[in-house]
């Protein structure tokens, strides 16, 4: 007969994953940013084909991985809501873009951000 499986002591499963924890911890840190990346890629895929002002936008991941709507942002949901948009510092500071220049020059570099031009 076959002999029976040995199962590990109680402190083991504990111990195990304290030891890994530092290892791990990076590795997931990549994880959640290459998680991002797809997101911000299928994104900008989607928002580089809108044809019209009504076309619904996606919003983009910032660089920790969070959504503008997780800090209270609101990120507009058509091109033609985008283009009303009057105000940028906040989108532009979440994402980590500069903050310098006209109302026009902020547009167009978060437009060309989120389109992934």
């Amino acid at each position: 007969p076959a002999a029976a499986a040995a199962s590990a002591p109680a402190w083991f499963g504990p111990a195990l994953a304290e030891a890994l924890a530092p290892l791990l911890a990076p590795l997931n840190t990549r994880l959640d940013r290459i998680d991002a990346e797809l997101y911000n890629t299928n994104a900008r895929i989607w928002n580089s084909r809108n044809k019209s002002l009504e076309d619904p936008l996606r919003a983009l991941k910032n660089s920790s991985g969070d959504l503008p709507s997780s800090q209270g942002l609101l990120f507009p949901g058509t091109t033609a809501e985008f283009f009303e948009l009057t105000y940028f510092d906040g989108l532009l500071n979440f994402y980590g873009l500069s903050r310098d220049g006209t109302v026009q020059q902020k547009r167009a570099r978060l437009f060309a951000f989120i389109r992934g031009v």
